[in-house]
């Protein structure tokens, strides 16, 4: 870890939110970023955000390594895997609304 410098390896956008969704931050963040070539996406609502990412990473992370490494296009391209995923993905949108 090197201060002033983020490693990102996924080659899409970086999304970013405030702990505590204080907007006024949350902006300052923002402009840190302005004429970089990073791809930014804000968050006003960091913990929906972080329910959205689990809500994809837990059903294609999953049912990828156990499918023996396959990528995503072949889970949703596969209509007995991609039910398998929506069914997860439901289930992780019951456990965020209790």
């Amino acid at each position: 870890r090197v201060d002033g410098i983020v490693k990102h390896l996924k080659y899409g956008k970086l999304s970013v939110g405030h702990n505590l969704d204080s907007a006024e931050e949350l902006a300052e963040v923002e402009a840190l970023f302005e004429g970089s070539k990073v791809n930014l996406e804000t968050s006003p609502c960091l913990l929906y955000s972080r329910w959205e990412k689990l809500c994809w990473n837990i059903p294609f992370n999953g049912l990828a390594v156990a499918m023996g490494g396959i990528t995503t296009d072949k889970i949703v391209q596969d209509d007995d895997l991609r039910v398998v995923a929506r069914g997860l993905m439901e289930e992780v949108i019951a456990c965020g609304n209790k």
